[in-house]
């Protein structure tokens, strides 16, 4: 990834779906399907609610508690992702800012140094008296 918008996109759809599949298709160590763990529940403290449910059968137990892990690391990776999204966007808006800060500055400049030349003075740049003209 060489940008911020790659890095968005694969936290928000590769790492976010793969997270997502994986509630979906719960397995126990031997492979057996367990029960799905519903959508609103698919993140890191609603597999440890799901996870502690089932706290009597020691394999949905395991299961349960390693799907919890891999949320935590997918949410692990997602966060530093994003992070440096926000870091890539705020550094391109800076640039962008700071570009038309200086045309900004280069007009305001241009303005000044003909302001200096304007009524009232000779082309020296010295003050004529009022009502008079330059003469040369």
């Amino acid at each position: 990834m060489t940008t911020g918008t790659e890095a968005r996109a694969f936290a928000d759809h590769y790492i976010w779906n793969h997270m997502q599949a994986s509630c979906k298709t719960v397995k126990a160590a031997d492979g057996t399907a367990l029960d799905a763990v519903p959508a609103e529940q698919c993140n890191y403290a609603g597999v440890g609610d799901v996870a502690t449910a089932n706290k009597s059968d020691q394999t949905k137990y395991t299961a349960y508690t390693t799907l919890r892990g891999t949320l935590l690391t997918g949410e692990t990776l997602r966060g530093m992702l994003l992070t440096s999204y926000a870091f890539w966007l705020i550094g391109t808006i800076a640039v962008f800012a700071g570009w038309a800060l200086v045309a900004i500055g280069i007009v305001l400049a241009l303005v000044g140094f003909v302001g200096l030349r304007g009524p009232g003075k000779s082309a020296g740049g010295a003050a004529t008296p009022a009502g008079q003209t330059a003469t040369a």
